[in-house]
């Protein structure tokens, strides 16, 4: 099960994290959404629950590793196909960067990978732009992804 009661105070607090200070700001959101829970759930139910995790907003080089453990998927199911994938530092930048919302988490990572990346490679492979055998380089530039093939 999961809540959103605190959710409010989490994203407020998050912009405090850095490295030095992760555990004690963690720490500090950890007791203040405990105490929330206490005062909005009744003492009967929380009897019945075994653990809560408080999960704090994720930095914006942890959605850039969320990109590109995402792109690893595509490129996974591209080899399949005998398609050899790249995805530059600068594509992943804009990926990361374009899907990051500090509200959201990294949901928004896998739908933009597919509207981005996905849709528009398998649109080059059913217009034989892209065939088996095929490289392609992911990369940013000029302000657009741009998807070549060789």
């Amino acid at each position: 099960m999961t809540s959103n009661i605190g959710a409010e105070y989490i994203q407020s607090e998050s912009v405090h994290l850095n490295d030095q200070n992760r555990d004690e700001v963690y720490d500090r959101m950890k007791r203040e959404v405990l105490d929330l829970l206490r005062q909005n759930l009744r003492p009967e139910f929380l009897n019945r629950v075994d653990e809560t995790i408080v999960f704090s907003a994720l930095t914006r080089e942890e959605i850039r590793k969320i990109v590109v453990l995402q792109f690893a998927s595509l490129k996974k199911l591209l080899a399949e196909k005998d398609i050899e994938a790249e995805l530059t530092e600068a594509a992943a930048a804009y990926l990361a960067e374009e899907g990051y919302d500090p509200s959201f988490g990294a949901r928004s990572i896998k739908r933009l990978i597919n509207k981005e990346l996905s849709q528009q490679i398998a649109k080059k492979i059913l217009a034989g732009e892209i065939k088996s055998g095929s490289k392609i380089k992911i990369d940013y530039v000029d302000f657009e992804l741009q998807i070549k093939s060789s």
